[in-house]
């Protein structure tokens, strides 16, 4: 896959950056599929990208961007279940209960990208990491019908938290004088 962004950040706005994670495998589609429902709702809100490869991630990133990544995972819950993650520098997938996809599809796995972020001295100051639980990884290019059926709700839970975050941020702002 082509990496391209699903919207471009107006000059002099601070957007959080949502990425989608992914590949054409089934479930491991999750990650895009989010990233695309919550642009065609909040675009003009939320900056998003799509990619195979988390590398490009330090192309996109400073220390200064409010970091979201959504990716396929594997965990201990049913198929669609969405997992939260507050990554901090120096934790491993394996302290949560659940697996990001990376080793699988990805050339580099997430958390190996942020790591090497921080030591670039490019790590943002906040960065959390979203997991949806699949049950299908070969195949077929098609998401499990009980993933497909829940990323409407999981894009609504976490466009809200990144529209919500900005607009109380706008606000404090403003009243700051």
């Amino acid at each position: 896959m082509t990496t391209e962004p699903a919207s471009e950040t107006h000059p002099g706005e601070q957007q959080p950056l949502l990425v989608g994670v992914g590949s054409a495998l089934g479930d491991d589609r999750a990650g895009w599929a989010v990233a695309e429902l919550i642009h065609d709702r909040w675009g003009d809100e939320v900056h998003t990208r799509l990619t195979s490869v988390p590398l490009d991630l330090l192309d996109w990133i400073t220390a200064s961007t409010e970091l979201h990544i959504v990716d396929a995972c594997d965990g201990d819950e049913t198929s669609g279940h969405l997992y939260r993650w507050d990554w901090q520098p120096g934790t491993s997938a394996r302290s949560t209960s659940f697996v990001l996809r990376g080793t699988g599809t990805h050339d580099f796995d997430v958390v190996s990208v942020l790591e090497l972020a921080r030591r670039l001295g490019r790590l943002p100051q906040s960065v959390t990491i979203w997991g949806i639980q699949g049950e299908r990884w070969t195949g077929s290019e098609e998401l499990s019908p009980t993933v497909a059926a829940v990323l409407p709700h999981v894009s609504e839970i976490i466009a809200k938290e990144l529209v919500n975050a900005r607009t109380i941020t706008g606000a404090f702002a403003a009243d700051a004088g």
